[in-house]
């Protein structure tokens, strides 16, 4: 048809899918008790479809003129815009009221690599509740703007990093495939209702006369130089900056099975305190855990490729001075190593297996 009806179709099926899972989100969070969750359903289901049937009714009466296409259109722009503030708003008082980046007190005591991507990211944001209430405050702000016609653009353009922000942590942190599903419509819903004033935009960012000082240069040449400077400079600095080798080979999280010290199995000793429980190799650190995160030795190490000689200086404690020299040799089970050497003036062994063997890292997956 035409250029307008794509848009009305659009405008209604937005406001229908976005408004649908909005009233879910918050049934499903505070209506539970009251309303089952099999009625919450069909609500959502009846609006949603409700919107749908719409778009063919508008069609039918717009092409017999028998209704203002463009007060239609503002309508369900704003439907979009209230359920998108609605959204926010009840996001912004979960943070205030602790239903939000709160992660139960003793599970900050477990091992970081123990925690899920979402727990890792609520302990984190949640670590102090004024940085929560600056969040909460933000889209407080964004969805009041929303609302009112002359800060409609404004909102956006203030809401859409936010936004976009969220999807990137969903996603990377692995929130579940419902909620990256639904930010990543959250977004579109925002890029929608941004392309809306594209003509402005592109008025305001590429068309407009620039009131800022100009600085002249004779050479266009040197000036793009001076731009790209801000490339070529940091990659110049970095050619001469020694990073530290990659070994992925040996890199990762072990856990350690069995440890001979001058032929005698360390299992066998009275107290398991001092029994070499893990070792983690990265870029950096060699470290040897006994037990728990409290008793490591933490060192600086050289590794040969070619000869497999590992050789770790310990930096902590102050007060430990033996070196560790052992040669590292693959294992039978895929993704374990057999350390063979000497720590100090003690003869070694140690047999190890990686915790995950396709992560070079060892991070659980």
């Amino acid at each position: 048809m035409t250029q307008k009806s794509h848009s009305h179709a659009l405008a209604c099926f937005m406001a229908g899918i976005v408004g649908s899972i909005v009233i879910m989100r918050i049934g499903h969070r505070f209506l539970i008790n009251w309303i089952p969750f099999v009625v919450q359903i069909a609500i959502a289901a009846f609006y949603f479809t409700g919107t749908l049937v719409y778009i063919f009714i508008w069609k039918r009466k717009a092409a017999r003129q028998q209704i203002d296409s463009g007060a239609v259109l503002g309508f369900w722009h704003g439907v979009l815009r209230y359920f998108i503030a609605l959204d926010l708003c009840m996001f912004g008082f979960q943070k205030i009221f602790h239903l939000q980046f709160a992660i139960p007190l003793g599970m900050l005591d477990n091992p970081f690599s123990s925690l899920s991507g979402e727990e890792m990211m609520w302990a984190f944001f949640g670590h102090f509740y004024a940085f929560t209430v600056i969040i909460a405050c933000l889209q407080f702000m964004g969805a009041i703007m929303l609302l009112f016609r002359k800060t409609r653009l404004l909102a956006v353009i203030f809401l859409l990093p936010l936004l976009f922000n969220i999807l990137l942590l969903d996603y990377f942190y692995n929130l579940g495939m419902v909620v990256n599903v639904y930010i990543t419509i959250l977004v579109i819903a925002m890029i929608y209702l941004l392309l809306l004033d594209y003509d402005r935009l592109a008025e305001f960012f590429l068309k407009a006369k620039d009131n800022a000082p100009v600085l002249k240069l004779k050479s266009p040449l040197l000036k793009n130089v001076i731009r790209l400077s801000i490339f070529y400079i940091p990659l110049l600095l970095l050619a001469g900056y020694k990073f530290p080798k990659s070994y992925p080979r040996i890199m990762g999280k072990y856990e350690v099975k069995s440890v001979l010290v001058n032929n005698t199995d360390q299992k066998l000793k009275p107290c398991r305190d001092s029994l070499l429980t893990k070792i983690f190799i990265d870029n950096y650190d060699f470290v040897m855990e006994y037990n728990n995160y409290q008793a490591r030795l933490i060192g600086s190490y050289q590794y040969n490729e070619q000869t497999r000689q590992l050789k770790a200086i310990w930096r902590y404690p102050v007060n430990m001075h033996d070196t560790l020299n052992v040669h590292v040799a693959d294992g039978k089970i895929p993704g374990s190593r057999i350390m063979s050497g000497r720590m100090g003036k003690d003869v070694i062994k140690i047999d190890m297996q990686k915790v995950n063997p396709n992560d070079a890292y060892g991070n659980a997956r």
